[in-house]
């Protein structure tokens, strides 16, 4: 794959995890950073750049990607911590990343997630099915 593919391949991917991620009412103000692989880390959040950093390859040698589904939690779980870093009520918990606050909006954008997930792939699954049925014809 050609370095230009493969840059258009991940300005598309970062196009639609943020598109994804307002769908799903999370608009806070973040930079969102795709990186090729952590061994440590599947994303992270850093408040002090307020940045999100996802690795989007399951493999040191970058053959595989992850899936959009477990890319587009992860992007989930981070905004979190960085919708509980700006709300000046939130108060940090030394060693407690994530309290019962966190687990409850987690919970509540993962299921907003996962219909939007699964509709889209019924869409999906819809176009192919018409495409494969037999009074569908393409004509060249």
């Amino acid at each position: 794959m050609s370095e230009s593919k493969g840059d258009d391949l991940v300005q598309e991917l970062h196009h639609r995890l943020l598109t994804d991620l307002q769908k799903v009412g999370i608009n806070e103000n973040f930079s969102l950073e795709l990186r090729p692989y952590s061994k440590t880390y599947f994303g992270r959040y850093d408040p002090n750049i307020n940045k999100v950093i996802l690795y989007v390859y399951e493999d040191k040698s970058c053959t595989r990607y992850l899936k959009y589904e477990d890319l587009f939690m992860t992007l989930i779980h981070e905004a979190i911590h960085c919708i509980q870093w700006h709300d000046k009520s939130f108060v940090r918990r030394r060693g407690v990343m994530h309290d019962a606050e966190f687990h409850r909006l987690f919970n509540e954008y993962k299921d907003k997630a996962k219909s939007i997930l699964l509709m889209r792939e019924i869409r999906h699954d819809r176009f192919y099915s018409t495409l494969r049925s037999k009074d569908f014809e393409i004509h060249c």
